[in-house]
């Protein structure tokens, strides 16, 4: 029986880049440019938010972090939130940044919230409004400064920083920030994301993911 092989060319992954940069910045002549190409849509307002705008708000929001809560390189910052347009900004903000995102369910407990905080290490709260009351009760439960909570969204019933005004804040005040630059061959050693597992067979386990591991998902997508 003849036998057929089957050559395969392999994806060159880049490790020398953050999840934000490889997202955001990395260019290949296949790449489309996208720049005023809708990226994220809110689905109950209707916003768009551009490739553009969302490379501007990711690089805002890393320097209001850093400017105004010294968030720095390897910190951890728990992301609490449904669906969001600026969920993303968010997560790519922290890796800008050098740090280290663990996300979280909203339909958590408060019990189960404080557990990922201790065993994650999280110095920094991230949380949509839905669920600010769910992490609020977790911080005091685990003594977490209540200074270091803000919102993903805008919501005036809450006394918090949000990311909408910090990204404003920002750029009113024109914060300077350096992203982080990683050497060659860093980005698969260092941490980018902390994942708990489900937990079905007790305690949830941490998973540590470094940027190759979700640049290989994308790259094979």
């Amino acid at each position: 029986m003849a036998s057929t092989t089957l050559s395969e060319t392999l994806l060159t992954i880049p490790d020398n880049l953050s999840i934000s940069q490889f997202m955001l910045d990395c260019q290949h002549p296949l790449r489309p440019q996208r720049g005023d190409t809708p990226c994220f849509t809110d689905n109950d307002s209707g916003q768009i938010v551009s490739f553009d705008e969302v490379k501007l708000r990711t690089q805002l929001l890393a320097a209001a972090l850093t400017t105004r809560y010294n968030l720095s390189d390897n910190d951890v910052v728990l992301i609490c939130s449904p669906n969001h347009v600026d969920y993303a900004v968010a997560t790519w903000s922290v890796h800008q940044i050098g740090g280290i995102v663990t996300p979280a369910n909203p339909g958590m407990t408060p019990e189960e919230l404080c557990y990922q905080l201790q065993i994650t290490k999280a110095s920094f709260i991230i949380v949509h409004s839905a669920a600010v009351i769910t992490a609020q009760t977790a911080a005091r439960k685990c003594n977490f400064p209540p200074t270091r909570i803000i919102l993903l969204d805008d919501c005036e019933h809450y006394d918090l920083n949000s990311v909408p005004e910090l990204i404003s804040e920002a750029l009113a005040n024109q914060y300077s920030f350096s992203p982080k630059l990683l050497k060659p061959g860093e980005g698969s050693t260092k941490l980018a994301l902390l994942m708990l597992s489900s937990g079905t067979t007790g305690k949830p386990k941490v998973k540590r993911l470094c940027p190759c591991v979700p640049m290989m998902t994308d790259a094979k997508s």
